[in-house]
């Protein structure tokens, strides 16, 4: 195998973003004099996007070869935000704020930025750079078409495609020229392409979107080569969603023939960048068809027109798929790490996980998959921790620490962690002190599709439950008395109560409760609490039919729990109940909810109106931003309310996000509608549980099968959506 340059040969300058301040280092070598004609002072990630560059550092001939950093030194750590190599000529080193930060700096820590350079023979220089730097992220501002389109770019690339398509619609009218209206229709395609991943009718509306686009450009302009780009990915896209090997075929030869013209219309105007973009998309799509040569040499010539840390993990993404096709495993792992390794260090430059990882999941999943059937248990375990969200400044376990979990775990409690990789679905199972790994083939799209079949019948589909759990469990039955489930995805839909293992539901076989990562497995939780309950209960909404078992529900915490509060009503509104939050360790819901698909962020529960809250809406966003380090648990006996996911990279996004980014430690809510009567039985329960001190787990499978034993009827729907998320055990 060539040697291809390390990660940190391949950092080069970019897109600048700071243009407000200047910096010249002049550098003879560690043992002579040097000086900094002038300090930034302090810097923060509020400032506009704008082109220019932050400082650069000046090099005079010398007789080595010279490694620059530039470092970020916090309290306790140095993070390598840059890196290059000079020889022994001349050079000045333009560096630029995205080189540095990202596109969105908000998750860098605050800190001091110096500039390290080392010669050939050791010696060392430390210059500092930025004397403090604090963290403030933001979207370029501006009304131009150019900064709008911008803007509007990436927003939908970082995984907010509702924000940029109510951008894109107050700009339809405003175009200027054919190549700003052939930009605004290829942006909404793009839009488009993301909604169709929820709603399948915008596919083929986004296709004749971006044909729009490719006929309005003018002759090789940006934007017809960036449509071709797009024409050349869908393609790609659509070749490995096809059982038929002929159309998959074609499609791959589609997508080669628009990167290749791409590529020249690129090469022909000197456009380094696009030409790399449509250089990665012709290495993939040789990848596909399993062809090495053509694989490597588009990656090669990708990797000298640009070095960024995008061209580089999608590069080693196309030599690990080139190798996986090959059956060449050692070298299939080595790029796919490669590939997780460059995501990481993008995760570290964006303040929220779900836009890093919006669109660059798919080395993690690669990698779990090629680990998994290398026989590697732990490692392919490790590496699926790769896939989920993370707060800021919180690391997966490594692999001693999953080692450990599963001797925590003994034979006290189960944790079965489990992964969809298109083609097979994989679990990983603790028994007796270890991990144990399951590999389920499946056609691609089929489990999805009994997914979506169980959860649209609300629990009744039980030819989908069993297929289902055949696939989960088969003969691997839970049996400790608490199982922790450890999804990801579309996983997260399923009535996990009503599966059937081995004759018998799950809820009856054991307690289990939903994980929002491995990682939380380790930490254990408190009881159900009997008092300091906050209940708000059947809220004035507008358009909203009342709900008297939801005032019910008030009326049984006041009288049955002690230093409780009952808001309803009229006085149920949002303001009221931020303002009653202090010390309530359950927070108790019963109202309206919707979730948003498109936006789960602005998932809602409808409450009466107040002149903060016009509408009565509270949001999943609005959750976020409260503090309930003090909640045990929220109860949300609403509609709706534990759905999570939507488009993008977090499989919790909605109320369960919200809540546990608050703080709380726990949600329980319904994955469809329920009706008011259940939702009162439901509470009343849970109430009866907490006063008898028993854990949410246990409280929750109680109550669901009192529920199922007292209906008269096959009520599956009525109990098997509530869903229990804990952030521990």
């Amino acid at each position: 195998m060539d040697r291809f340059p390390s990660l940190l040969e391949l950092l080069k300058p970019s897109t600048p973003l700071f243009c407000s301040f200047f910096l010249l280092v002049v550098f003879t070598s560690a043992s002579h004099a040097q000086s900094v004609s002038q300090l930034i002072d302090e810097l923060s990630g509020d400032r506009p996007l704008v082109e220019g560059e932050l400082f650069n550092i000046q090099l005079p001939e010398t007789g080595e070869d010279r490694h620059v950093e530039i470092l970020l030194k916090t309290a306790d750590s140095e993070i390598r935000l840059a890196s290059f190599y000079v020889d022994g000529s001349e050079a000045t080193l333009g560096i630029s704020g995205e080189e540095l930060w990202g596109p969105d700096p908000g998750r860098v820590p605050e800190g001091q930025v110096i500039s390290r350079i080392r010669n050939e023979s050791g010696e060392l220089l430390d210059l500092l750079t930025i004397q403090n730097w604090n963290q403030k992220p933001s979207y370029p501002t501006g009304g131009s078409h150019l900064e709008v389109m911008n803007r509007i770019s990436k927003k939908l690339r970082d995984g907010y495609p509702v924000e940029a398509y109510r951008e894109l619609k107050e700009q339809e009218a405003s175009a200027a020229n054919r190549e700003e209206e052939a930009e605004w229709y290829r942006l909404n395609a793009s839009v488009l392409d993301v909604f169709a991943r929820i709603d399948r009718v915008q596919g083929p509306r986004s296709k004749r979107e971006l044909n729009r686009a490719f006929e309005l450009a003018p002759e090789d302009s940006p934007v017809q080569t960036r449509a071709l780009i797009d024409r050349a990915k869908r393609a790609r896209e659509e070749s490995t969603g096809s059982s038929d090997a002929a159309e998959s075929r074609r499609a791959l030869i589609r997508s080669l023939e628009d990167a290749r013209s791409a590529l020249t219309k690129a090469t022909v105007r000197g456009d380094r960048a696009l030409a790399a973009e449509a250089l990665v998309e012709i290495a993939l799509t040789a990848a596909a068809r399993g062809w090495l040569t053509e694989t490597r040499t588009a990656v090669e010539s990708a990797r000298e027109l640009r070095g960024d840390l995008e061209t580089l993990w999608k590069t080693d993404l196309a030599l690990a798929k080139v190798y996986q096709f090959r059956s060449e495993y050692p070298l299939a792992i080595e790029h796919a790490r490669s590939a997780v390794e460059a995501v990481e260090q993008i995760r570290l430059r964006y303040s929220s996980d779900h836009a890093a990882m919006f669109q660059r999941r798919e080395p993690a999943f690669l990698l779990t998959e090629l680990l998994a059937q290398n026989g590697e248990v732990v490692a392919s375990l490790h590496a699926s921790e790769f896939l989920r969200v993370r707060n800021p400044g919180e690391v997966p376990p490594d692999l001693k620490q999953i080692e450990a979990l599963a001797v925590e775990a003994g034979n006290q409690f189960t944790i079965q962690v489990m992964v969809n990789c298109g083609t097979r679905l994989l679990t990983w199972t603790t028994n007796d002190g270890s991990w144990n790994m399951n590999l389920e083939e499946c056609e691609k799209g089929e489990l999805i599709g009994f997914i979506e079949s169980l959860h649209s019948s609300r629990g009744k589909d039980l030819e989908s439950a069993a297929w289902i759990s055949s696939k989960l469990f088969g003969a691997r039955v839970p049996v400790t008395e608490r199982l922790l489930l450890v999804p990801l995805d579309e996983l997260r839909r399923i009535p996990w109560g009503m599966l059937p293992v081995s004759g018998r539901s799950l809820m009856d076989r054991t307690t289990f409760s939903l994980l929002p990562n491995l990682k939380s497995a380790s930490r254990e939780l408190s009881l159900l609490p009997a008092e300091d309950w906050l209940s708000l209960v059947d809220p004035d909404a507008p358009q909203k039919a009342r709900l008297p078992g939801a005032r019910a529900e008030g009326e049984a915490v006041a009288k049955k729990l002690v230093r409780s509060t009952i808001l309803s009503g009229g006085v149920a509104t949002v303001t009221e109940l931020e303002d009653q939050l202090h010390g309530k360790k359950v927070l108790h819901l019963a109202c309206h909810g919707d979730f948003d698909p498109r936006d789960p962020r602005s998932s809602s529960l409808r409450l009466t109106p107040d002149q903060n809250f016009a509408d009565g809406k509270l949001l999943a966003r609005n959750i976020a931003g409260w503090n309930l380090s003090d909640c045990r648990i929220v109860l949300l006996t609403g509609c709706e309310t534990a759905l999570a996911g939507g488009l993008g990279a977090d499989d919790l996004a909605g109320f369960p996000r919200a809540v546990l980014e608050a703080g709380c430690q726990g949600i329980l809510g319904s994955l469809w509608p329920v009706e008011d009567e259940v939702t009162r039985q439901m509470t009343l329960h849970l109430i009866d549980c907490a006063r008898a001190r028993i854990s949410p787990a246990e409280a929750l499978r109680e109550a669901c099968r009192s529920i199922r034993d007292k209906s008269t009827t096959d009520r599956v729907s009525g109990w098997s959506g509530w869903v229990l998320v804990e952030n521990g055990r």
